[in-house]
């Protein structure tokens, strides 16, 4: 297969899948609207039960969305020639990375780095030590 029909296979699968997660993030929000109408019914448990829900709905549509971002800045990568290259070393990202993550931005020794930097800067949540004389 050459570049060129590599890049025009990438943009319809890129397209195809955008489309299709536009499509369910509307259909959520519809739904989302029309049961909103209803929302004063029911007893507090089953409006617990259904802000539970919600809260995770719009979760998923907030990761849908992310979806969406990474699908546009992978076609202007095609766009401009750069698909399959890593944003940090230049190289080219490998066929089995790529096809098990179409959207990543650098190849496995890259991410590997920027993941155990990112580690390295994140605050300890909530560290704290118990001093059994105050017990």
């Amino acid at each position: 297969m050459t570049t060129k029909e590599r890049a025009v296979r990438l943009r319809h699968m890129f397209e195809s899948y955008r489309g299709r997660l536009l499509a369910e993030i509307a259909s959520k929000l519809r739904e989302t609207r029309d049961e909103t109408r209803d929302e004063n019914t029911g007893d507090m448990l089953d409006r617990g039960e259904r802000f539970h829900e919600e809260d995770l709905q719009y979760t998923l549509l907030g990761m849908k969305t992310e979806t969406i971002q990474r699908i546009d800045e992978a076609l202007e990568r095609l766009a401009e020639g750069e698909y399959g290259l890593c944003a940090d070393c230049g190289d080219e990202i490998s066929e089995p990375r790529l096809a098990a993550m179409p959207f990543a931005v650098r190849c496995c020794e890259c991410q590997g780095m920027a993941e155990t930097d990112s580690d390295r800067h994140m605050p300890r949540r909530n560290h704290v030590e118990f001093d059994e004389a105050n017990m």
